[in-house]
Order: C-alpha cells, then structure tokens, then sequence
C-alpha cells in the first residue's frame, strides 16, 4: 500500500513539474493558429474576416491564459484589436507587451501608432523616441515623428526630424549605394519635389529658420535652379548661426564653378574667409574652403578630419573631393568618391542629397526596352 501511495505522489509531483511546459506547449499551439487564421484572413470577405478576426483573438487570448508571459500574443492580439477599432484594448496589450520587453522597438512604433489615433501626440513621440533609441535604423519612428510633427503643425519640426532620419539611420539597400546604380536614379525627382514642399511650408510657417533656407538651396541646386539657390544661400547670411552661413558660403562657391564663374567664385569664397570672425582657421569648414580654393592639398583635407568623427566629416570630405574632380572633368573619379560619401557610417544630410543627385546625373538610368 505504501509502495502504490508513493508511486502515486510521485505521479502528482511530476505533473506538477511539467504543468507548465505542458502549458507554454498548449499556448504555442493557440499562438500557431490564430496566427495561420490572421495570414489567411480575407479583408475582401467582411464578415467571414470579421470571424476570422475574432476567432484569432480568441486564440491569442487563450495561449495569453496559458502563458501569462507571452510577449507576441500580446502585440498580436494588439494589432488584431487596432483592425478591429478597439485602439484602447490594443493600447493595453501593446503596454503589457512592452513591460515584459522592454528592448523591442517595433512594439513602442506600433503603441506610437495608437497614440496618434488617440491625439496623443506627446506621448507618441516620446514612443517613436523610444525605438529610435534602441533601433537608430529605424525608419518607421522617424517618420512617425514626422507625421506627428506636421499633425502639430510643427513644419520646422517636421524638417528637421527628417534631417535626422537622412543623417542617423542607416538608408534602405545600403549595400546597393556601393554597386547599383539604379539605386540613385529610383524617383529622384518625386523626393526632391517632396522635400521641396515641405522646406517652402516651413519657411512660410517659420521666416527664421536659417538652416531651412540652406537645405532649399542645396535642393535647388539639384535642380539646376541656381538663381534659386543663390537666394536661398544669401538669405543664410542674414542669421548669425556661423555654420550655417559657412556651408552657404561653400556651396555659393559650388555654384558659381558650376555655372562657369570659377574665378568669381573664388573671389567671393576668399573674402568671406577672409572677413569671417566667428571660429578659428582650424575649423572643419574653413578647411572645406581652403581645399575648394587649392590652398591646401586632398591629402592635407583629410588630415583635417577630426580623430573622433563617426562618418559625418568623412562623407563631406568624400563629397567635396568628387566636386572637385567632376569640376575637372574627371567623371568616374568623381562617381567613386560620392559613393564613398554615401557609404560612410554616418552622412551629413546635404552629402545625402547632393551626391545622390550628382550620381544620378553621371550614371542616368538605361532608357526602358
């Protein structure tokens, strides 16, 4: 008798054991299929999507009795309560979501989301801050940024997150900047037009936002409107940010050696050095000028590059090497150094446009069959 009470404790000892195992089995199993239920579902077939809806729901709420702790049921269920306009269920299984993961930036994009469908802007922000700060590849925040910034009416603000976005994260197909020159001719107009519109809507909303003034003009540039961008480069004179009026100068100067005025070009870069006072001659800039003026040599240029740079200076340095071989007609000499300035680990936002814009022109894209 003792022997069958004791075979039986152990029995009840093991079951307790593997309960949960046997759980976590069973939630794996709910999980698995309302997610095959959700890829399969037909949104064209409201109400048999509407149950599929449901049923996956369902599915993932039973894995979450099952196993309390199952972070991807949650942000599943979450998403499948977002389509079905229940925004705050979805906002509380995205938060559980985050408790029990707090290192995945997808689930503070999606709670971002809802955010936004909830006006709650700040809080969004603070979200897609969140992601970008674990991810800093990572597009969908800042352009959640963007979009709450512009639902605020904050263009400026708008501008300058995708300023950071060119600047920070790494651009989709980074290897294809390196080998494919379709890369750079993908709808180069529609990006520029697009950057255009919300630069004229920032400058209208905002008169003094100098380092709007010059993204447009390096933009016009791109667009051969150097009347335009002549303008723009001025008006970044009239404010007392040193650096924005130094890159103006510099790319004033690219402008006329473009247009055929290099000598004039040369003047105006000269006297503006010459009578800069903000800054000291070591500065980054200045040495972007002496290189474009030849008083100082390319390997001189890149012994200016500060030690602790992250790519920053280097894909300036790339960039205005490759100006100064296309000036020279030295047109692959030229398309490999903006490549260089577009693979560096971080780009400045004008090296983003600019080079992109310059590779276009010397590698057009073969003419449709």
């Amino acid at each position: 008798m003792n022997r069958l009470l004791l075979f039986l404790f152990s029995l009840l000892l093991l079951a307790g054991l593997f309960a949960p195992l046997m759980a976590s089995h069973d939630a794996q199993f709910y999980f698995d299929r309302g997610s095959e239920i959700v890829s399969t579902a037909d949104p064209d077939h409201k109400w048999t999507y509407r149950w599929d809806l449901n049923s996956a729901r369902a599915d993932f709420s039973h894995a979450i009795r099952l196993n309390p702790n199952f972070t991807a049921a949650y942000t599943n269920r979450a998403g499948i309560e977002s389509m079905r306009g229940d925004i705050d269920a979805a906002l509380k299984d995205y938060t559980l979501a985050i408790g029990l993961d707090p290192q995945d930036p997808n689930n503070y994009v999606q709670r971002a989301g809802i955010e936004v469908a909830k006006s709650d802007f700040e809080q969004a922000l603070v979200d897609y801050g969140q992601a970008i700060a674990l991810q800093p590849d990572n597009r969908l925040a800042y352009r959640g940024r963007i979009q709450v910034k512009e639902m605020q009416k904050d263009f400026t603000g708008a501008v300058m997150e995708r300023v950071r976005m060119i600047e920070e994260s790494v651009p989709p197909s980074a290897g294809a900047t390196l080998t494919n020159n379709a890369f750079f001719v993908r709808n180069p107009d529609r990006w520029r037009d697009r950057l255009l519109q919300q630069l004229d809507r920032a400058l209208a909303a905002d008169t003094n936002f100098a380092w709007g003034y010059y993204y447009r003009g390096v933009i016009k540039s791109g667009a051969n409107d150097w009347i335009g961008a002549l303008a723009d480069y001025r008006q970044c004179q009239s404010f007392p940010d040193a650096r924005v009026k130094d890159y103006a100068a510099i790319h004033t100067w690219l402008v006329q050696a473009q247009t055929g005025e290099r000598e004039k070009a040369d003047q105006v870069l000269q006297v503006y050095c010459q009578n800069r006072t903000n800054g000291t001659p070591a500065d980054w800039q200045i040495h972007i000028a002496q290189f474009l003026l030849n008083q100082i040599s390319e390997t001189d240029f890149f012994k200016a590059l500060d030690p602790s740079d992250t790519g920053r200076e280097q894909s300036e340095f790339w960039y205005y090497t490759g100006m100064k071989r296309l000036l020279a007609d030295d047109k692959a000499g030229a398309s490999d150094c903006f490549r260089k300035s577009l693979a560096t680990k971080t780009r400045s936002c004008t090296v983003f446009f600019s080079a992109r814009t310059e590779l276009s022109a010397l590698n057009p894209a073969p003419p449709a069959e």
